[in-house]
């Protein structure tokens, strides 16, 4: 009897702590991911546009510009622990990895805010090599979601872990779910004849982002992977 109510006491806490955190994180899950190996990284190289906030922790967030082909330029939304002293106009290089979170627009569609965790960066000179700028995505993990194929485009999403090391759930492994998009015409037939639900990709891309406006006129904006290059790897 005691081993019993001693099991309910542990199932009882857990259930408390998940729904306790849900606002950090979209889910929580025992998927099989965790134990392959898993690559989330991104690399930007771009200029700083604005400092958001600093928080007390010393946690940073900044709005970095990048230069895209044709003229086009993306703000990416950067957030850092690193204590150099960043500057708005300065060049800068981050690596780190794409934090997701989950969110869901009036017609029930999914969209995700994308902030990029940086756990390295370079502030770069004006003779640097890395001159060029860089938005540069790769993610190895398995499909999570089922493929939505349309005449077009294809859509689905990839899943991977990380251990967050501050804030509330420093220490706890935790899974997002990073929607990807596929245009390209020569992936669009790969991914149709090759790819479904649970297998494991590796993904080359880009960060971009949408704006929709909502009932209220209002913009919102949601972040994805443009994939450039899928590769199928074995299970």
């Amino acid at each position: 009897m005691q081993k019993f109510q001693n099991i309910l006491l542990k199932l009882n806490a857990i259930v408390s702590f998940e729904f306790r955190h849900k606002s950090i994180r979209p889910y929580f899950t025992n998927s099989t991911v965790e134990k392959q190996q898993q690559i989330n990284n991104v690399e930007i190289i771009g200029t700083i546009h604005k400092h958001l906030f600093t928080q007390p922790s010393g946690y940073r967030s900044f709005l970095v510009l990048t230069k895209e082909p044709k003229n086009q330029f993306l703000y990416h939304m950067i957030g850092t622990r690193i204590p150099l002293q960043f500057r708005v106009g300065q060049r800068v290089r981050f690596v780190g990895y794409l934090n997701s979170q989950n969110k869901w627009n009036e017609q029930n569609e999914l969209r995700q805010k994308v902030i990029i965790k940086a756990n390295e960066a370079e502030i770069l000179t004006n003779d640097s090599d890395q001159a060029t700028d860089k938005n540069e995505v790769i993610l190895k993990s398995e499909i999570c979601s089922e493929i939505e194929n349309t005449v077009n485009r294809i859509e689905f999403t990839v899943a991977t872990k990380h251990i967050p090391r501050g804030g509330r759930a420093a220490g706890i492994s935790l899974e997002e779910s990073h929607r990807i998009i596929v245009y390209d015409k020569v992936l669009l037939d790969f991914v149709r004849k090759q790819l479904e639900k649970s297998d494991r990709v590796e993904i080359q891309g880009k960060v971009r982002y949408k704006f929709d406006k909502n009932s209220k006129g209002e913009q919102e904006s949601s972040g994805y992977i443009l994939a450039n290059q899928i590769k199928k790897e074995s299970k």
